[in-house]
């Protein structure tokens, strides 16, 4: 966990947040359409390999972008451990968004 906290802070804050809420720093987060997801709310609503490949691939349909160039696989693997297990802190999948 330590490992993805790290990296979630250094690549995914800026625009997540520093507690996963959306509510990042970075000056252009603010006027993103759609806004930066809410991990904490809906970091469960994935599955793990969903969230490793939108974090590979980047989603054309907003402003994430590919860090398959940035990152190596076990840096991508901790932050998506991070994001379901520690900011999304045991909240359901079940429900729809």
């Amino acid at each position: 966990m330590a490992q993805g906290m790290q990296v979630y802070q250094r690549y995914c804050s800026a625009c997540h947040g520093p507690s996963g809420e959306g509510n990042g720093l970075a000056p252009a987060a603010a006027y993103y359409d759609p806004s930066p997801t809410n991990l904490a709310l809906h970091g469960a609503a994935h599955a793990a390999g969903e969230y490793a490949w939108l974090i590979k691939e980047g989603n054309k349909a907003s402003a994430m972008p590919r860090f398959q160039e940035k990152l190596d696989e076990d840096d991508i693997w901790s932050v998506v451990l991070y994001i379901r297990y520690t900011l999304a802190d045991g909240q359901s999948g079940d429900h729809q968004h």
